[in-house]
């Protein structure tokens, strides 16, 4: 008995081999509109500080007159990084795939992302992209303070005052899935997202539990959706940390949530968007936040002086003074020096409702 043979899946023609995927010519960096961004990671720690190096970056490439980033991690010491300070290496391996990969492509500029083997080839990278790097003193050979993420923080905020910084935008296509998303569970409503801090690192930094959950069952729920984004260690085994908790983290269950936004930084980054309004307490994953011109967002609790990076002392070094928002930050867009209760939480949304129908 003959057996046919297997069906294959249509070849491409030559022609569509040329120009790539389905008709649709290749996003090619061209050599003389695009910066080499380097990010030694051998002076930048692996956590969403890389986002403000990013913009920073960004804004360097518009100074410039050039139209394309291509993003260069490099490697430490034995072509490892900097311990972000885990004792297990685990954790900072998944953090380079999961957040370090992703950040650059938050930038509209990006055209490409690569993740050097070791220092030597990083200088040969470096040797073969010409004039458009940077920074635009970088060497392989001589680490400089100046990726470190307090000195980048200082730059935007305090040297470059009037400068507008906010170059992150969530992709198309992220926003057509969470769009797809929202459809199905705000089902019209006017989504608020509520994003929780609950790690066991400085643990006084971490949300105020209790009075995030009142103030979600006070909305209106005609009108509003509020939408949970938990702290991405409560997804993977741990417990949550969060201040005041009075069985707030069992209450938060009873809400919507987006999970995948604790995992997913393009999700995450789509769902502020898309959001009507977004609220949090100081977390790495706020940068997503302010440096993006398209989100509104009110941050609270902006000092806590039990951390070194939160203390006002730091702020102030950074450029940062009691009562201000970021200096490129929109209407919109807010920083409220006051703790996270339920009567500052209420009180700062009215005020945004105010705002936003004048």
């Amino acid at each position: 008995m003959r057996v046919a043979p297997p069906r294959l899946r249509r070849e491409q023609t030559a022609e569509q081999r040329m120009v790539g995927g389905h008709g649709r010519a290749p996003k090619n960096p061209d050599p003389h509109a695009c910066m080499y961004v380097f990010c030694d990671l051998a002076c930048a720690a692996i956590d969403f500080g890389i986002i403000e190096y990013l913009v920073l970056a960004s804004d360097e490439a518009i100074k410039r007159g050039l139209g394309q980033i291509h993003f260069v991690y490099v490697p430490a010491a034995n072509d490892s990084y900097r311990i972000h300070g885990t004792p297990d290496p685990l954790p900072d391996e998944w953090r380079i795939q999961n957040i370090l990969m992703q950040i650059p492509w938050l930038s509209p500029m990006c055209v490409g992302v690569t993740f050097c083997n070791t220092r030597e080839q990083a200088a040969l990278f470096l040797k073969s992209v010409g004039d458009h790097i940077f920074p635009s003193d970088y060497s392989v050979e001589q680490i400089t303070d100046g990726m470190l993420s307090a000195h980048v923080s200082r730059e935007i905020i305090g040297v470059n005052k009037g400068r507008d910084y906010r170059h992150i935008r969530a992709t198309a296509s992220s926003k057509y899935y969470v769009q797809r998303w929202l459809d199905r569970y705000a089902n019209g409503k006017l989504p608020v997202t509520l994003t929780l801090r609950e790690g066991p690192r400085d643990v006084e930094r971490n949300s105020n539990l209790a009075a995030w959950v009142a103030f979600a069952k006070s909305l209106d729920s005609e009108i509003y959706c509020p939408i949970f984004v938990r702290d991405t260690e409560t997804y993977f085994g741990g417990v949550s940390q969060g201040r005041n908790q009075e069985d707030g983290s069992r209450e938060i269950e009873k809400f919507v949530s987006f999970p995948e936004a604790s995992l997913n930084l393009h999700a995450r980054a789509a769902l502020y968007e898309l959001s009507h309004v977004n609220l949090s307490v100081p977390v790495g994953p706020f940068s997503v936040c302010v440096y993006n011109k398209s989100v509104n967002y009110l941050g609270f609790r902006i000092v806590c002086e039990n951390a070194y990076s939160t203390s006002e002392e730091y702020l102030n070094w950074l450029g940062m003074k009691k009562g201000e928002s970021y200096h490129f930050a929109g209407p919109s867009q807010k920083l409220v020096w006051e703790d996270d209760t339920f009567e500052v939480i209420s009180r700062e949304f009215k005020n945004f409702q105010d705002l936003i129908s004048g």
